[in-house]
């Protein structure tokens, strides 16, 4: 994919492996990481440097090999990668818990889908004692939708991150992989998003992997336009981003001096459209920033 290491393909890789993958004017940084062994989150095989290194990354990429098991090769990775409180696509817990000065432990029900987790009597006793547990005597638990005793627990580890993650199966070349991918895909289907076969024999894979990476991360390209001139290179925003979140991102002062902004957007009933900071954004628009 990147050009790294190519001597070095398809032996053991004992420390990491940078590579850029260009794809559309956007670099995405590309680390081949050492194998996961058991036990690696207590330190075996330098797992600890190894997943300090994972839970900075933006997306996961577990690489199963075919031609082995590929269900003993899934559950050493997610276990290890639980042990270490890193959540795979599993979106954070709808809680929040706050220290106060007194007034002991309180539990609130903000929404309308926080009061349908059941038993709230019970449960709310069973946070106060995990909280408490915890070493919080006095604060406030807010909860905006469903949760278990379980995102409790995870709100009060400091260390508990949330990643994105796909599964990519290498060796689908070879004799009777085929149906070893497809029993996989069939058993965490639900779980990962993206489940990719690969063959660098066949040199067989996704030739859009930077699109469906910006998909799993839920990003979107935009282009800057500066004096008719529209830049080459898109910025990479979250989907939801708004022109306010463009100013900033280039410059705060775009911000503080914003006018409007003018939005090209192809395709739409209205191509060039005069927006303030608030207009939210799609794939592919084209953004001209004005200031006072």
């Amino acid at each position: 994919m990147t050009g790294a290491a190519k001597e070095k393909i398809g032996k053991f890789t004992p420390i990491p492996e940078v590579g850029i993958y260009n794809f559309k004017k956007i670099r995405f940084q590309i680390v081949d990481m050492p194998s996961l062994m058991e036990d690696a989150s207590k330190g075996i095989g330098n797992g600890k440097e190894i997943l300090s290194q994972v839970r900075s990354c933006d997306l996961i990429s577990l690489i199963i090999d075919l031609s082995r098991n590929p269900e003993a090769q899934m559950n050493l990775m997610l276990n290890e990668l639980s042990n270490s409180d890193i959540r795979l696509n599993i979106t954070p817990p709808p809680i929040t818990i706050e220290k106060t000065g007194s007034n002991k432990v309180q539990v609130f029900y903000l929404t309308k889908e926080a009061k349908k987790n059941e038993e709230l009597d019970e449960l709310t006793e069973k946070i106060k004692e995990i909280v408490k547990a915890n070493g919080i005597r006095n604060g406030i638990v807010k909860i905006k939708g469903l949760i278990s005793l379980n995102d409790v627990v995870d709100a009060l580890t400091p260390s508990v991150v949330y990643k994105k993650a796909i599964i990519i199966c290498t060796k689908g070349d070879l004799p009777h992989t085929s149906g070893v991918f497809e029993t996989l895909r069939e058993t965490y289907s639900s779980e990962f998003p993206i489940i990719i076969g690969a063959s660098v024999h066949n040199n067989n894979f996704p030739n859009d992997f930077g699109d469906i990476t910006l998909n799993v991360l839920k990003k979107i390209k935009v282009y800057t336009r500066n004096a008719g001139n529209v830049a080459e290179k898109p910025l990479i925003i979250d989907e939801d981003s708004t022109v306010k979140d463009v100013a900033l991102k280039i410059h705060k002062s775009f911000y503080e001096l914003f006018d409007h902004a003018i939005i090209i957007r192809e395709g739409a009933r209205q191509p060039r459209k005069k927006v303030g900071l608030d207009y939210k954004l799609q794939d592919l628009d084209i953004i001209e920033l004005h200031t006072i």
